[in-house]
């Protein structure tokens, strides 16, 4: 995206992300559209986990990485823990997201605290904007929620 800009009576084209670094107190950040869409992906993912979809709700989150496609046997991988902490935490419950980290306006990590029966679960979603869109790049979970500093 190009923006105009006016400096010293010179009318300037700028990329977003030079009249950033120009001017700091500009900051980047996605779209209202972007959020949404990234809310969307979060909440599928949750509540088909919640369904006992765990599968449908890995192949969903990275649905859009192209990288993610051929590592059948990482996501498998990653189905089964998932799976493997609802038999030892009991289902999932409510999800509330307790943080947000944006860099620039192509990259945003989201942190989640989970119920479940017997316990807590904490989670971490990346997502990063490539050149053809969104992608779900990063899903972790602990059973270590965020300990106040």
């Amino acid at each position: 995206m190009k923006i105009l800009a006016i400096a010293k009576g010179l009318l300037v084209v700028l990329s977003a992300s030079q009249l950033a670094a120009a001017n700091p107190e500009i900051k980047l950040k996605p779209t209202a559209a972007d959020e949404e869409l990234l809310d969307g992906i979060a909440t599928s993912l949750f509540q088909n986990i919640k369904n006992g979809k765990t599968e449908i709700a890995v192949n969903q989150f990275f649905a859009s990485s192209s990288l993610m496609k051929s590592r059948t046997a990482q996501l498998q991988l990653l189905v089964s823990q998932l799976d493997g902490a609802q038999q030892i935490y009991g289902r999932l419950g409510e999800c509330q997201e307790i943080e947000r980290t944006t860099v620039g306006s192509i990259v945003q990590y989201r942190g989640y605290v989970c119920q479940h029966d017997n316990f807590i679960s904490r989670w971490n979603l990346a997502f990063f904007k490539t050149t053809t869109g969104w992608i779900g790049a990063n899903l972790a979970f602990k059973d270590q929620p965020a300990v106040p500093e």
